[in-house]
């Protein structure tokens, strides 16, 4: 059965029974709020969902204003007949103990078939919005399909690769259109989104309509992702769809920089102002993908601003540290990236004056700084996805080291803090090699680590929230790049398969498209067939959008044994025959030739905060592994790492790589 559609609620101030003609002002001109008749959220019965029960008159028939009375002297009054009472009263406590029973009795069967008279949950309560007079939800309503277009392909284009240019399918299939009502206009015109899957990089993209009294949807051009429509896109609208170039939503445009609770943030862009994306309600604010991948970790609200909410959202929670985002929200149903605003003027953000040139830091020692860059990442083929905090530091263990250029202090972590031996070992991991930096310092390799902290590879600062931000130098942090991940997909019946990954992908076979691996039909053996050709697996390299994890246990073995500890390692982790002769045949080349090599695997865990899959249909069973390997000239002692292979159940999904350093 068809999801119930959007439909406004009645205008009761309204007499005029014709087309509502399109609120401009939810775009352009006004701001204010009309107080008299705020907008509502609309039901699936036409309704005000968040209409409270108390303010409503009550549907119960007044007593006469003698009732009380008239019953009080009933009862006062003795009856003249006892024995015929009493006998009243016995005929009615055997009706009562009969009716009670036959109730008892029917709770405690199981009935054939129940069909539920419950009337169904209102949506979340909204959040009025100031700057426009709109109102938006705190987690969007999803509805039935509106059939907005008639030819997808045309509307969001082709999926043609190689030399194929005819019979091309289309980037966005009818099926993966999701059609939401996110809130209503002044108004009270619904206002919907048609929103897909564009990938675990650029998440959802939804396109925004309002619809009107005579059940038309006005499409807002200015609400595209180019401030335009497409060429092409209004060619392909159905006759129940309207192109709009004028109206906007002012409370999806959002300040390019700002401040809340002492938090300066800052969003990439050179405008004023940057325009938000959809969410599928505040627990997606941590998620970059899938319309239906959620959070576990509840954000944070800082405070609100224009009728803006400001957020800090826990994405990685590891034992020394966790990695924070801060996103701006309108309800649950527009968000922006924000990033916090570096004291060190990190070369990266946009509008930086001091790119390549050195951080202008005062330290106690006397040193003259020379990096250009702290940040706030680990290195490797990994993005932070945020800023990096310390956990589990005493705030007494810190030794001020110096002052930033506002004058904030800079702290030093002792080197026997957790938190120091993991970002030391991560160091340590990249030998002389395996730096960032295309012309590196050379005297910053094989330090000890007393020389690591002279040379003030790490350091924090502590920020309005209290927290300490964790900064390590952009020369002392290892590089490199995710390299030939492969992906094998093992189905219990031949299955249509998408695959995404969370990465940005420089190369692939099968092409990675726009929106990953669509439509890949994959069989139980493995084989895999994807737009006319056969393929054993998906390969990709690239650079994850999550933190490369820090390195700190592994095993240093002997030249000569290194391959068959690898194959040992890799079986003990759930790969089979096949997938490690894969495995080896790509990397065992590029294995060094030094007296011993250092083994550290990523598990299933740390990849899927590297680089998360977005797969459907969702896998039962998923197991990746990655190798972070490094040649010495001498043992190394590190912690032992364990494996337990997972029982291969259902749908699996299984997943190789390693590191590629610079």
């Amino acid at each position: 059965m068809d999801e119930p559609k959007p439909d406004a609620p009645k205008n009761e101030n309204s007499s005029n029974e014709s087309e509502i003609p399109p609120d401009k002002n939810v775009g352009i001109e006004s701001s204010k709020v009309d107080e008299n008749k705020p907008a509502e959220p609309v039901g699936e019965n036409g309704k005000n969902e968040t209409e409270s029960s108390s303010d409503k008159p009550t549907d119960t028939p007044q007593k006469p204003a003698d009732a009380e009375f008239s019953v009080k002297a009933a009862v006062s009054k003795p009856p003249k007949n006892r024995h015929k009472m009493m006998l009243i009263l016995a005929l009615i406590l055997v009706i009562a103990a009969g009716i009670g029973y036959y109730f008892y009795s029917k709770s405690n069967s199981k009935p054939a078939k129940s069909v539920s008279t419950a009337t169904p949950a209102p949506a979340p309560a909204p959040v009025q919005q100031a700057s426009g007079g709109n109102t938006f939800y705190q987690t969007p309503k999803k509805i039935g399909d509106l059939n907005f277009f008639k030819d997808t392909s045309i509307a969001f284009g082709v999926n043609c690769t190689g030399t194929q240019t005819t019979g091309c399918p289309p980037l966005v299939a009818p099926s993966k259109l999701m059609y939401y009502q996110i809130g209503t206009t002044k108004s009270n015109q619904p206002i919907v989104v048609v929103a897909y899957d564009a990938g675990m990089i650029d998440g959802p993209i939804a396109h925004y309509a309002i619809k009107q009294a005579n059940g038309k949807y006005l499409m807002l051009g200015k609400m595209e992702p180019g401030g335009q429509f497409d060429q092409g896109m209004t060619k392909t609208f159905n006759a129940n769809v309207v192109a709009d170039t004028t109206t906007a939503i002012p409370e999806f445009k959002y300040p390019t920089s700002v401040t809340i609770k002492g938090v300066s943030m800052v969003s990439y862009g050179a405008e004023k102002t940057v325009t938000g994306t959809f969410i599928n309600g505040l627990d997606g604010l941590a998620q970059v993908g899938s319309l239906g991948q959620k959070s576990s970790q509840q954000p944070v609200k800082l405070g609100s601003q224009n009728g803006q909410d400001f957020y800090e959202v826990m994405t990685n929670d590891q034992p020394y540290y966790q990695v924070k985002m801060l996103r701006g929200a309108v309800g649950g149903v527009n968000a922006v990236w924000y990033q916090l605003k570096t004291l060190l003027e990190n070369p990266g953000f946009a509008g930086s004056d001091t790119a390549n040139k050195p951080v202008k830091i005062k330290w106690t020692d006397g040193q003259t700084n020379t990096t250009a860059e702290y940040g706030y990442g680990t290195g490797h083929c990994g993005d932070s996805g945020g800023y990096v905090v310390t956990k589990n530091l005493p705030e007494n263990q810190l030794v001020k080291a110096g002052t930033a250029p506002d004058g904030t202090v800079i702290y030093q972590v002792p080197t026997t803090s957790g938190l120091f031996k993991a970002y030391y070992a991560n160091y340590v991991s990249a030998g002389s090699t395996g730096f960032f930096v295309a012309q590196p310092d050379k005297t910053l390799y094989n330090l000890s680590a007393t020389g690591y902290q002279n040379k003030h590879a790490l350091i924090v600062m502590k920020n309005a929230l209290g927290e300490y931000v964790v900064y390590a130098r952009g020369d002392m942090t290892p590089g490199g790049g995710c390299g030939k991940p492969v992906i094998y997909l093992y189905p219990q019946k031949t299955t249509n398969v998408d695959v995404g990954v969370g990465a940005h992908i420089t190369k692939s076979d099968p092409t990675y498209g726009p929106y990953g691996w669509q439509n890949v039909v994959a069989h139980p053996d493995g084989s895999l067939n994807y737009q006319g050709k056969t393929y054993g697996s998906l390969y990709w390299e690239g650079k994850g959008i999550g933190m490369y994890p820090l390195l700190s246990s592994g095993m240093v073995v002997p030249h000569a044994q290194v391959v068959s500890t690898i194959k040992s390692q890799l079986s003990e982790q759930g790969l089979n025959a096949h997938e490690i002769s894969d495995f080896l045949a790509f990397w065992q080349p590029k294995l060094p030739n030094t007296p011993y090599t250092r083994l550290t695997w990523l598990g299933t865990d740390d990849m899927n905060q590297l680089a998360p899959l977005q797969i459907t249909p969702t896998p039962q069973t998923v197991i990746r592994t990655f190798l972070d390997f490094q040649g010495l000239d001498h043992q190394l002692q590190l912690s032992p790492q364990t494996f337990k292979a997972p029982q291969r159940d259902g749908f699996t999904v299984v997943e190789w790589g390693g590191l590629l350093r610079n």
